[in-house]
């Protein structure tokens, strides 16, 4: 979907943040729905929900478009984009104490514990 309708909604999203709401549904009024943007000093990356023109006819899938800072304006460098796919199937939530797994620490590696390293308790 490479076209100035998702670079000019990129520079938007980097300028103004995420929208407090966002359509729920992709349809011929919301044709990219913002997803998550991520800016590391001068570089940023955003997530779009689209439509793909692919060889079957269009497909809602993820394109992301990465950025740079050049004198205080966003600038397009490019975007990748792919079809979405069938969902992951759940993880087992593993306990732990930090409550959350998703915030839970790495595992500790065998040869950490070798060199006697451990994570704080």
């Amino acid at each position: 979907m490479v076209d100035e309708e998702l670079y000019v909604a990129a520079e938007a999203l980097l300028l103004q943040g995420l929208p407090g709401t966002v359509s729920r549904e992709l349809d011929d009024e919301n044709r990219i729905i913002p997803l998550a943007f991520d800016i590391d000093h001068d570089m940023a990356v955003t997530a779009f929900l689209c439509w793909l023109l692919e060889d079957e006819g269009p497909m809602p899938g993820l394109e992301m478009v990465t950025a740079f800072r050049d004198h205080g304006a966003w600038v397009a460098v490019g975007s990748s984009a792919g079809p979405a796919s069938e969902p992951a199937p759940a993880r087992p939530a593993v306990p732990t104490r930090y409550g959350d797994p998703a915030f839970a620490p790495p595992p500790l590696l065998a040869e950490h514990a070798a060199a006697g390293l451990t994570f704080c308790s």
